[in-house]
């Protein structure tokens, strides 16, 4: 299989993670972290049993029945779903699975702390093999870069599969003149061969949408960003009945009216999951005895 218009390479990744650090070490962590069961990706038990055996999940899981999954696993489960629903055999399945996961190690190992690895696994040096089970354990792969890349730029990424197995990551409305060239490009390629596309934000995005789907307000606030976590912080500081937030220029909050009521846990999680849908320049929330009523969120579009 072929990627093209999108190169995953270490300084492509160094570049991606290098705005903030400290954020970096807290999405990634609850990236992978295993919180989610299968119905909650809207998949029966014997449809994953099914895949597991046909070798289509994604890292070893140690938890006997693959009783629960992390959100990078989640999207490839609804990958996979969304794949059979158009129509794509096992087969071109797992090959798609193994381009997407199939690792190479000196690409990655650089960003380990190699003597950290030796305490760690109580060895003088790192066989190939234990690099391995490092980066599984990790879930280190090109999907989850790409997923990454989705929570932390909110860009549009999408992968096509045409007849001939080349895969293209494409990105559908870029505002980086090289990325936009190289996406129009792929596009065009494909005017002239039958594909299949699946669109990896409205899945991250679907994700973070769904009430359905059950996490405490801890794992949700850590994908926020900076200026959307200090509106959750002035929530949490006092009793709240609604809120109105306006952004300046430098997409910092300049006013946050404040009327005094309680609002509940819940209603702080479902003002960060909706925070989590897209961009804005405005806010505002209204809510009734601790309850959620009304949210309306104004989109900032950059001309």
């Amino acid at each position: 299989m072929q990627l093209l218009s999108f190169n995953i390479n270490q300084d492509k990744i160094l570049k991606l993670l290098s705005g903030d650090s400290s954020r970096l070490k807290e999405v990634y962590n609850k990236l992978i972290e295993r919180n989610f069961y299968v119905g909650e990706a809207e998949i029966a038990r014997k449809t994953l049993n099914d895949w597991e055996k046909e070798g289509l999940l994604p890292f070893p899981n140690h938890e006997k029945g693959w009783t629960k999954f992390s959100l990078v696993e989640f999207v490839w489960l609804r990958c996979i779903s969304e794949l059979r629903t158009l129509g794509l055999p096992i087969e071109k399945i797992k090959r798609t699975k193994d381009f997407f996961f199939k690792l190479d190690i000196d690409e990655y190992k650089d960003f380990f702390d190699r003597e950290e690895l030796l305490k760690t696994y109580k060895r003088k040096d790192i066989p190939p093999k234990i690099w391995l089970e490092a980066l599984q354990e990790l879930q280190v792969s090109v999907l989850t870069i790409l997923i990454l890349e989705v929570i932390i730029n909110n860009h549009n990424l999408c992968f096509t599969i045409d007849t001939d197995d080349r895969i293209r990551i494409i990105v559908l409305g870029s505002s980086i003149k090289e990325r936009a060239q190289k996406s129009e490009a792929s596009i065009g390629r494909l005017i002239d061969t039958s594909f299949v596309l699946i669109n990896l934000r409205k899945i991250v995005q679907g994700f973070f949408g769904n009430d359905k789907i059950k996490y405490d307000n801890d794992y949700i606030i850590a994908f926020l960003k900076p200026r959307e976590k200090k509106i959750v912080e002035k929530i949490q500081q006092g009793s709240i009945k609604e809120i109105t937030i306006r952004f300046g220029k430098g997409d910092e909050p300049t006013h946050i009216i404040l009327t005094n009521n309680k609002i509940t846990e819940q209603t702080i999680g479902r003002v960060a999951r909706l925070m989590k849908k897209g961009q804005y320049s405005a806010i505002t929330v209204k809510q009734e005895n601790g309850k959620l009523v009304s949210y309306e969120q104004k989109e900032l579009i950059k001309l």
